[in-house]
């Protein structure tokens, strides 16, 4: 039995690292201050808090007021909830990170969990964006949008 969920575990977190991998990986200098790095984690007398990892962009949809990023996310367990996007914009450039929360006295399964969000995003007029969403480390999943 230990081996299984060794084995899952590890399963897992390879399929992470290497659907990280396959995208661009971008310099901390291009969004100072703005890719998490070290410890994660912050919190508070109730609350853990954390950057989640990116998995995939499942869909992209046009809106009246701009784009909907449909995004599936991984979570270090499965109480993790969606609480916030932290989102940073420079020369045509939008980096996403999704914030995570957790409360500190839930009790949880140990094992990894994965759920489904959507982004809102606005862009600033006609033209190009490249859109990065925080995958792990430095590493993002890019995709470009064109606004007419």
């Amino acid at each position: 039995m230990n081996r299984i969920f060794l084995f899952t575990v590890i399963f897992a977190m390879g399929a992470l690292l290497y659907s990280c991998a396959q995208n661009q990986e971008n310099s901390r200098e291009n969004f100072a201050g703005s890719i998490p790095s070290g410890n994660l984690e912050t919190s508070n007398d109730d609350y853990l808090e954390r950057a989640l990892h990116t998995a995939r962009i499942n869909s992209i949809t046009q809106t009246d007021s701009g784009h909907v990023f449909s995004l599936k996310v991984e979570t270090p367990d499965p109480c993790w909830e969606v609480h916030r996007y932290e989102i940073s914009k420079k020369d045509g450039e939008i980096y996403v990170t999704v914030i995570g929360r957790r409360d500190k006295e839930k009790a949880c399964i140990q094992t990894i969990g994965s759920t489904i969000t959507e982004v809102p995003l606005l862009f600033d007029g006609p033209g190009d964006y490249t859109c990065r969403f925080w995958c792990h480390r430095s590493e993002t999943l890019d995709t470009t949008v064109t606004v007419q």
